[in-house]
């Protein structure tokens, strides 16, 4: 399976709603063999708490199925509007997946939006490409000053020949006169420091242990919701590796999260994630038909994973 990329991605926007439809149209309208990856900002300048979205599209997938991730990894600057839509149809005999992400921003200037990956998936094979998006301009809904002021430099109020060291010594004793009558306030009363109680947390498997139950008893596989069954045993799994090791973070690929359990010398266990990783990913995006049976099998396997996986053994450790 081969993945085109373009020397520069795609970028592009219109100012008015009318004009992004268009732009959204025309995303990778450029013919080609191969699959066709592009990216867009719509519209690519707002006013500050505008909504716009961020655009990916993959054309001529062939038999692939096109994962998209969840959501963004989104600077400081700009959030999330809403929850992902992904759309798949054909237009002229090319078969085409776009995933629309819709955003907000709140502090004007240019922008730009993270890298983000895309996964193909055919069979047993998993191929990623890599995404970025052009930048969005944010404007201020303030208008410019036109009044013309310019501000005037400072000015010393008090005199610049006035003598300041009587003044912070005076500062001085009035501070340490005020810790003294603090201290023997306390002292007189006997007051003891208060101790905050204890707030109690429930461990990251018992956690996961718990939500995979409540899963099971929600009766999603009883009524045939297969994709809300596996996306809630999905991002169970990515919580409770991410709370047992940092840099299994919930953010990582299916392959990402695999490689790096392999690096860790457990092997075992990244072959059960990722087992069921991707039977959750290709039921949640590449729309495979499940099985009550089979669903069921890997929530099994979940839970199994979840009561055997530990945490990564300290440095100390390690070298014992």
């Amino acid at each position: 399976m081969r993945v085109t990329l373009p020397p520069a991605a795609r970028h592009i926007g219109a100012p008015s709603a009318a004009g992004a439809l268009l732009a959204a149209a025309l995303l990778l309208a450029a013919p080609a063999r191969a699959q066709q990856l592009g990216s867009a900002v719509i519209p690519e300048t707002i006013t500050v708490g505008d909504i716009f979205h961020a655009v990916v599209r993959v054309a001529d997938a062939g038999p692939a199925a096109v994962a998209f991730p969840d959501t963004l990894v989104l600077p400081a600057e700009l959030e999330l509007a809403g929850r992902r839509r992904v759309v798949r149809d054909t237009v002229n005999g090319r078969e085409r997946w776009t995933a629309l992400y819709p955003l907000t921003g709140w502090r004007p200037g240019q922008h730009t939006l993270p890298t983000t990956t895309v996964q193909l998936l055919a069979g047993e094979r998993v191929q990623t490409a890599s995404v970025r998006f052009p930048a969005v301009v944010i404007r201020s809904v303030l208008p410019a000053d036109t009044a013309g002021l310019q501000p005037q430099p400072p000015h010393d109020v008090l005199g610049a020949n006035r003598v300041w060291w009587p003044f912070l010594l005076a500062a001085l004793v009035a501070l340490a006169l005020a810790a003294a009558g603090l201290w023997w306030y306390r002292r007189r009363q006997g007051r003891r420091p208060e101790v905050l109680p204890a707030v109690a947390t429930v461990p990251p498997r018992e956690a996961a242990l718990a939500a995979l139950d409540r899963i099971r008893r929600s009766g999603a596989l009883e009524q045939g919701a297969y994709r809300r069954f596996y996306s809630d045993v999905s991002e169970t799994l990515r919580g409770f590796v991410a709370a047992l090791d940092p840099q299994l973070g919930p953010d990582l690929t299916t392959s990402e999260l695999a490689a790096r359990t392999r690096a860790t010398g457990r092997e075992g266990a990244a072959r059960e994630l990722i087992a069921v990783l991707q039977a959750a990913d290709l039921v949640k995006f590449a729309r495979r038909r499940a099985t009550a049976d089979a669903a069921l099998a890997d929530w099994e396997r979940a839970r199994g994973f979840v009561e055997t996986f530990a945490a990564p053994a300290e440095p100390e450790q390690r070298a014992a």
